[in-house]
């Protein structure tokens, strides 16, 4: 769960979309090269490896092994896990020549299963999370407590790097919570398999019968997304009649996915989907779910409407163009089955800065949700106590006799003023946010070269803040919000 936190602290992100470009049998039979070269995982964590530029047919005559199967294990499909503490190297065997990746193993410090801890050993029944397919027989457009509760512990049981059971990899707790909701069929997409990169999202889905009607998840990756959050800071050519370019690829990788996932388990007839996300997820979770009811879906075969999707995005970032000046009703009308928690005191729910013409598909959601702090802070302790330690030195701190929700929005103003429009932050700011968030809040190496002075006004920006900005964003502060809340 400590890890869950860190991943808060970051209020943008960006995705570079690469395309992949096509070579003939003969190039790619030249530039066989191994996926990664360097690997760190944890103890217990998995991750795929694999030779590029070779076919499926020929995978199969890869032989894998490992320097120090204590340390890493490969199985003959590429996959490697985190065994033990130390280095290992793990080496392909193709056509008589070798290909290595150092992997370094670290012990993890995240307690054994957070599944347990919140689910399954709990006395206090606001945490337990009570799923019923009733859920789905009741009206898409109307709130519900008990599917809100469990649609956000998917996203605090998300983790970095997935490997299903049926794939080889060890149940994650995710995978646990679908199957004790009566879910099968569990499966990431690729990009779920690897650690973040600045062009990855992660997303699981599984399924299950509800007589006649097949019950669809869609559940977005919401923590540790590493390097994946520069996609936030993505927001295209500046051109203000476009949908977030970062949160808008993302989009179109998941559609395809959720395409492919239907077809590789014979889904069709009467669907309903359950889509959620929380942060970065919850951006991209708020756009798949309208892309569900619209046009370019039915296009390709999904017969899905506003009845048929149950969305909960929690402290959605501004994803959907809004227009400026305007109040575009058409973002909401149609949608009303998209529920977007929004908390009073976040600052990611407010970014992009809606004076650059974005908006949220859906309806708002709004207010902590807690009947009593007390009973607040008193759950969130239970659930992690590093956040309830946030929690309290946020409440004693002085915020020039604003409320904090009104400092909030203080903040967001003065960052919207210091980057000035959007045509200007692309142009100008664009390439300085993607060097402070990959500098303070990733493992990756920044290449983009940032403007000095602008780097100086942002880390200045940012430190004015602090950590109480995102408080109330981590998704164990929601989590005691809805749990305590009669909403």
């Amino acid at each position: 769960m400590r890890r869950a936190i860190r991943l808060v602290a970051a209020v943008i992100a960006l995705v570079i979309c690469v395309n992949g470009i096509a070579v003939n049998e003969s190039d790619a039979a030249k530039n066989v090269s191994i996926n990664k070269k360097k690997l760190t995982l944890m103890v217990g964590e998995s991750a795929q490896l694999k030779l590029n530029n070779v076919s499926k047919k020929d995978a199969k005559s890869v032989k894998w092994k490992s320097s120090d199967k204590k340390v890493a294990s490969v199985n003959k499909t590429g996959l490697v896990k985190g065994k033990s503490k130390g280095k290992a190297k793990i080496t392909a065997r193709y056509k008589k020549k070798n290909y290595t990746c150092k992997v370094t193993v670290k012990k993890d410090s995240k307690p054994a299963s957070s599944y347990d801890i919140l689910f399954l050993n709990s006395n206090d029944d606001r945490i337990r999370c009570r799923f019923s397919d009733d859920f789905f027989t009741e009206d898409s457009t109307v709130y519900n407590k008990e599917l809100a509760k469990c649609s956000l512990a998917t996203a605090l049981l998300s983790e970095r790097i997935i490997i299903p059971s049926s794939e080889g990899g060890d149940k994650s707790d995710l995978e646990k919570l679908t199957e004790s909701f009566g879910f099968m069929g569990f499966s990431v997409n690729d990009e779920h398999k690897n650690t973040p990169t600045e062009d990855s999202v992660g997303v699981a889905c599984a399924y299950k019968k509800q007589g006649k009607t097949t019950i669809v998840a869609v559940l977005f990756r919401s923590t540790e997304y590493d390097s994946e959050w520069v996609s936030n800071m993505d927001m295209g050519d500046g051109s203000a009649i476009l949908n977030h370019e970062g949160f808008e690829l993302s989009r179109r990788k998941v559609s395809e996915f959720i395409l492919n996932y239907l077809d590789q388990h014979n889904i069709d007839g009467k669907i309903k989907f359950w889509v959620t996300g929380q942060s970065r997820g919850a951006a991209i979770a708020n756009l798949t779910s309208a892309w569900l009811v619209g046009d370019e879906a039915a296009g390709n075969g999904i017969k899905a409407s506003k009845k048929t999707v149950y969305a909960y995005c929690f402290a959605t970032p501004l994803a959907a163009f809004a227009g400026i000046g305007t109040d575009r009703n058409d973002l909401v009308t149609g949608y009303e089955n998209i529920h977007n928690m929004i908390f009073d005191r976040d600052l990611v729910s407010r970014i992009p800065p809606k004076e650059f013409g974005f908006g949220i598909y859906g309806v708002t959601e709004r207010g902590k949700y807690g009947t009593d702090e007390n009973e607040v802070k008193n759950v969130l302790k239970q659930i992690d106590e590093t956040a309830y330690n946030a929690f309290t030195d946020a409440e004693g701190k002085d915020y020039g006799g604003m409320s904090r929700s009104d400092w909030v929005d203080s903040y967001a103003k003065q960052l919207a003023e210091l980057v000035g429009d959007r045509k200007t932050y692309t142009e100008e700011w664009q390439d300085t946010f993607t060097y402070g968030v990959l500098l303070l809040f990733t493992k990756t190496t920044p290449t983009v070269k940032p403007d000095q002075k602008k780097l100086v006004q942002l880390m200045n920006m940012l430190a004015s803040g602090g950590a109480t900005l995102f408080v109330d964003h981590y998704p164990q502060t929601e989590y005691a919000y809805i749990a305590t809340g009669v909403s």
